[in-house]
């Protein structure tokens, strides 16, 4: 009998020995994950700043959408004025004049307005 216990000790002693070991390299494997997955938090910080700080630069050099369209509307209405003037007076002129050449007048002018118009709006893109 104490043969047999021996030999249980010596088997179960072997058993210890390696959970132990196996303990030990479950640890340090766990150990190194910990370390590795550290530098990736430092580094995704890193890259997260660098990138907060780009984009707080880009958004400092945008205009704000409200500032372009008040921009925008007081263009139009500056380069509106002009041809409004010159048709208030060529209907006033217009008068005496027979009305198809009336017509003619004030199409000239609404397609000149048109065009600068939309040269304003090629310029902007």
């Amino acid at each position: 009998m104490d043969l047999q216990l021996q030999r249980e000790f010596s088997e179960q002693s072997e058993a210890l020995q390696s959970a132990r070991h196996s303990a030990d390299q479950s640890r340090k494997a766990k150990e190194d994950l910990d370390r590795e997955l550290h530098s990736l938090y430092q580094q995704w910080d890193t890259d997260i700043k660098t990138q907060s700080a780009h984009f707080a630069s880009l958004q400092a050099t945008m205009i704000p959408a409200r500032e372009l369209e008040v921009m925008r509307v007081q263009m139009a209405e500056e380069l509106e004025i002009p041809h409004r003037q010159r048709i208030d007076q060529v209907v006033e002129v217009g008068s005496d004049l027979p009305l198809l050449l009336l017509l003619r007048l004030l199409l000239v002018l609404v397609l000149t307005e048109l065009t600068v118009m939309d040269r304003y709006c090629v310029c902007r893109r």
